[in-house]
């Protein structure tokens, strides 16, 4: 289990991680989510938890030779490609009620905004319904041009997984 910073909630080595596979340069297509998952229950997107496994599967409908990669060759390969994943809080935010949930993504929401701004995506998917309002106002708060798409968060059901990954393909093939 990682280490969490207890008086921040972060977990410190998560971060320097994450950014081992930002994309040098504009990032082309950035994902965003709420936060990283709980340590506990969860695994971390670039320690190739199930959301890495979804992804996966999305980017291999549209070029099938990613299907046989490995967990951190795909990672690579996204950093290649100019695919990012961030998420608006990195503190995790699981299990905390929807009034400190919120508390929370409003606190985080600038350094989003700042991020966004450096990064400067052309293309924004958010993938938690919830977080739609925070997506939004992060987008129009930092100046970008970028296009801004929902997807459902896929771990949720089949369902949702299906329209993530046919979402996500159609996302790709139109980039």
């Amino acid at each position: 289990m990682p280490h969490v910073d207890k008086a921040t909630g972060y977990i410190p080595e998560w971060e320097p991680l994450r950014e081992t596979f930002r994309p040098v340069g504009r990032i082309k297509l950035l994902l965003v989510g709420e936060s990283p998952p709980d340590p506990v229950t969860g695994n971390f997107f670039y320690e190739g938890g199930p959301l890495t496994k979804v992804v996966q599967k999305a980017f291999a409908s549209v070029f099938p030779q990613i299907g046989e990669l490995d967990t951190k060759d795909f990672l690579l390969c996204l950093k290649r490609v100019g695919c990012f994943l961030d998420d608006i809080s990195h503190k995790p935010i699981t299990g905390m009620s929807d009034r400190d949930r919120n508390y929370t993504l409003l606190w985080e929401l600038p350094s989003f905004v700042n991020r966004l701004k450096g990064c400067k995506p052309i293309a924004v998917v958010g993938f938690i319904k919830r977080i739609d309002f925070f997506l939004k106002y992060a987008v129009e708060q930092s100046g970008i041009d970028a296009t801004l798409e929902y997807l459902p968060f896929p771990l949720r059901s089949a369902k949702n997984r299906k329209d993530f990954i046919e979402g996500l393909s159609r996302i790709l093939r139109e980039k």
